[in-house]
């Protein structure tokens, strides 16, 4: 009877368990499907890591531009957060993406300390010193920045077909001429667009990285006008290695469905080029430097384009890289004075062995020479005509 009451308690107890573990399943997938987890999980897509190979698109009406308190300092540019078109506007709401020279709240802090010295090998990327000993500061090269020189820009190429108010634009001579006032109006019109769909765009740390647009060319395509524009951008060391022109592309692409359509220059760009991707009327690669000797190699080093937007040059073989900057290789690629010697004495014994088999065989070749000769004259007889 004991052991009869004892086995109904255990039965009891595990179906209680049992009870209580179902109903604990239940709770949590209610949880996870109620609006506040949603609201938590679109917060989270927007962290560095995540939001750095993303591709998010905003609804139609959503304004980017929030309001930041206290307001963005040193051209640092106030973002929202959310993609909710129903978020409220506040502080919470809003941050201040900052270039990579400042930091902070309100992007007042600068992101560098000042130089207290100044050697050859501070000023990154062939940078020299300047200033006096008491305050030293690096003079940069083009297309590298930061008080150190440490940045180096990331320039990309950005094709896209012309428009006259939803129409393909028809080529004209003007197109030729760069400096033309056709040829300069409709490339700042266009990197204005660039400039805002950048800005625009779902990448928190792209929004404020574009810092340069100018015109490369025209091209005549089919007698349809396709731009060429060179873009510039200063990235954050720390997020170079993740730049790439489909990231490029897809900053483009979720910031231009929110430029309001009421501006005079969104006439001259379709919105199905930009938004179906189309690989004919829309293309974004890296500007290639290498191509057209434009860059500071060595002479005896080779350029390498990365697809960052960037180049690196390659000292050639038999050379050392005699430069005192790790970060800035491949730039005075000297030959190696050990290999030279090693080449001067194996040049010397390879001439050297070159004499003494000519002369050693052109001795052989006279002795043979003269031994039949000598021959055939003794056993001639005196009457013979030579």
């Amino acid at each position: 009877m004991l052991i009869q009451i004892i086995n109904h308690l255990l039965i009891f107890s595990l179906s209680l368990l049992l009870l209580l573990s179902y109903s604990t399943c239940i709770s949590a997938e209610a949880l996870s499907s109620s609006p506040s987890a949603t609201t938590t999980t679109l917060v989270t897509t927007i962290t560095p890591v995540k939001l750095i190979h993303s591709k998010i698109f905003y609804p139609i009406d959503f304004n980017p531009i929030g309001i930041c308190q206290p307001p963005c300092l040193n051209h640092g540019i106030c973002r929202r957060l959310h993609g909710n078109k129903n978020d409220s506007f506040n502080e919470n709401d809003s941050k201040c993406i900052c270039t990579p020279d400042f930091k902070g709240i309100d992007c007042s802090e600068e992101a560098e300390t000042d130089l207290t010295n100044c050697q050859e090998s501070t000023c990154k990327y062939g940078g020299t010193c300047v200033g006096t000993s008491k305050s030293p500061k690096c003079l940069c090269k083009d297309h590298t920045r930061g008080k150190r020189c440490e940045r180096h820009d990331l320039i990309f190429v950005v094709e896209l077909k012309l428009y006259d108010n939803g129409k393909e634009a028809i080529w004209q001579k003007d197109y030729e001429d760069k400096s033309s006032y056709l040829s300069t109006t409709k490339a700042l019109d266009v990197c204005k667009l660039l400039k805002l769909s950048i800005t625009y765009g779902s990448n928190l740390q792209l929004s404020n990285s574009l810092i340069d647009c100018y015109l490369i060319n025209y091209n005549n395509n089919n007698n349809s006008v396709i731009i060429q524009l060179k873009s510039i951008f200063d990235i954050d060391l720390s997020l170079i290695s993740l730049i790439s022109p489909i990231l490029i592309k897809n900053q483009l692409m979720t910031g231009f469905q929110l430029i309001n359509k009421t501006v005079n220059e969104f006439n001259m760009i379709s919105f199905n080029d930009i938004m179906m991707e189309n690989s004919s009327n829309f293309k974004v690669y890296v500007h290639d430097p290498c191509k057209n000797g434009n860059h500071d190699c060595s002479i005896n080093a080779k350029c390498i384009v990365q697809s960052q937007g960037t180049y690196i040059c390659e000292c050639n073989a038999f050379t050392i890289d005699a430069s005192f900057d790790a970060n800035y290789p491949g730039r005075r690629c000297m030959y190696d004075g050990l290999i030279i010697l090693a080449f001067a004495i194996i040049g010397g014994l390879i001439c050297t062995l070159t004499v003494l088999l000519c002369g050693c065989r052109r001795t052989i070749w006279r002795r043979y020479r003269r031994g039949p000769e000598s021959i055939d004259l003794i056993n001639m007889p005196r009457n013979y005509d030579i």
